[in-house]
């Protein structure tokens, strides 16, 4: 066999740099986009729910493998969309959590010009000689009742007054309403809500749902991808650039190589099927 030249072994070293500095590349940018992921996960914890504008509230989100095992972690032990998920075909897209409670104190008087409350006067009569029939009229004692009651997570301290007649109370909540929201894509490729309160004190509807798929999906040239193409053998050494396109079911590649024992330029063309692919 013959002794590779001086120059081939100079291009093949060449080569071997191009393709080294080509996965360094690679490497890094792999590198940087976690190192940018990391930061912006720290960023959502550390900022939290941010209110932009009265009753609107905004947070940053993380990201990171949503499976049904790590839901436990993500929402809580009480979440019910670990069950709720394992009945369904798809994949989770996305989780939140939103804790929900009153902006302040429900309170309630009897005095106030909206009241609807309405006031019964009751009058008894009690006898002055208990052996004879005939009552006495007397006026009525002013009865005032404290309560102080707890049930789901509210609750309402108040009193009552018989004369004069008032009544007030104020309602506060005890326990914020943890509600647990997914959205799912199933193996067609629809996409569903997934909503739950954990303390089964709600009664849940989701309303109208939209996904934009402009935003999910690729762009065209999203799909679009070059690199390095290197065929090695026992007296043979090529390089070249490589271009990849990927469609919905079928990816296609092209590559020209030079091989620098040779001194030729050799073409390929690739196409390969994935039926499995979800797009």
């Amino acid at each position: 066999m013959k002794k590779p030249s001086l120059r081939s072994c100079i291009e093949i070293g060449l080569g071997f740099v191009v393709l080294c500095l080509f996965a360094v590349i690679v490497l890094e940018r792999n590198q940087s986009n976690k190192a940018q992921q990391n930061l912006r996960n720290q960023l959502s914890a550390a900022q939290g729910s941010v209110e932009i504008l009265e009753g609107v509230q905004f947070r940053l989100s993380e990201e990171g493998k949503i499976t049904r095992r790590n839901l436990e972690k993500i929402l809580g032990e009480n979440t019910n969309l670990r069950a709720a998920i394992k009945i369904l075909d798809g994949r989770i897209f996305a989780v939140s959590q939103v804790n929900a409670s009153l902006r302040e104190d429900l309170e309630f008087a009897s005095t106030r010009e909206n009241s609807s409350a309405t006031t019964t006067v009751i009058e008894y009569r009690c006898p002055v000689d208990p052996n004879s029939d005939e009552p006495i009229e007397t006026s009525l004692p002013n009865l005032r009742v404290d309560f102080d009651l707890e049930t789901n997570g509210f609750r309402a301290v108040g009193h009552t007054e018989t004369n004069p007649s008032y009544a007030e109370v104020v309602v506060s909540q005890l326990d914020a309403f943890i509600i647990d929201l997914a959205l799912n894509q199933a193996a067609d490729g629809s996409w569903a809500a997934i909503a739950s309160e954990q303390s089964e004190r709600l009664e849940l509807e989701i309303g109208a749902l939209r996904v934009n798929p402009r935003v999910v999906r690729e762009r065209w040239y999203e799909r679009l991808g070059m690199g390095v193409a290197v065929n090695a053998g026992l007296d043979a050494f090529a390089v070249g650039p490589a271009f990849h396109l990927e469609t919905s079911t079928f990816d296609y590649g092209l590559n020209a190589t030079y091989d620098i024992t040779r001194n030729s330029i050799v073409g390929g063309f690739s196409a390969t099927y994935r039926p499995f692919r979800r797009r």
